[in-house]
């Protein structure tokens, strides 16, 4: 039987292509679709992963930065962004022998500050329009909110590692690391 692609994957290829179309012309319509075809990605990345919505993810990451970049004149500061930002998703998952869940949980976190300091210097630098912003902001939401539930969710596996299966099992919360209990 034939593995059905995710609904939401095509739907982003579809906008992606849109985009790509749009590119040779008009820069911020292009932005837009790119934008959306990262975005309608996101609900099927949580249950099904393949090299396509990779594929789909970084082409709309790099192109929506490109053409973010080509409609202010900046042309690396918007691209760099959003590849952080989409190391800040991917990465663990791409690199999961290596990562595990527990391994190097200031990568998420330094990555997401490293593109808020590109934005802000794109703010400061006066080459990012309220237009832009408005595109990036869900971007930088949904990358903020990965991050912080993916710490949580560590910072949780390895207090319950750490805490003494004698004092879970009578209840004694004492013997944990301050917080986990």
């Amino acid at each position: 039987m034939k593995a059905k692609l995710p609904p939401c994957t095509l739907l982003a290829a579809d906008l992606l292509a849109v985009g790509a179309l749009a590119l040779s012309k008009q820069y911020q319509a292009s932005a837009v679709f790119f934008a959306l075809a990262y975005l309608c990605l996101l609900p099927d990345v949580r249950h099904h992963f393949s090299g396509l919505q990779f594929a789909v993810a970084f082409a709309s990451a790099l192109l929506l930065g490109v053409a973010l970049d080509v409609a202010a004149g900046a042309f690396p500061l918007h691209a760099i962004m959003l590849l952080l930002l989409l190391a800040t998703l991917w990465l663990r998952r791409l690199a999961q022998r290596f990562f595990r869940r527990t391994r190097c949980l200031w990568m998420e976190t330094a990555l997401v500050l490293g593109a808020t300091a590109l934005l802000l210097t794109s703010l400061l630098l006066d080459r990012l329009a309220l237009w832009k912003l408005a595109i990036l902001a869900p971007m930088f939401g949904v990358a903020t909110y990965a991050t912080a539930v993916r710490l949580r969710r560590a910072w949780r596996q390895w207090a319950a590692g750490r805490a003494s299966p004698v004092h879970l099992a009578a209840g004694d919360a004492s013997r944990l690391p301050d917080g986990a209990a």
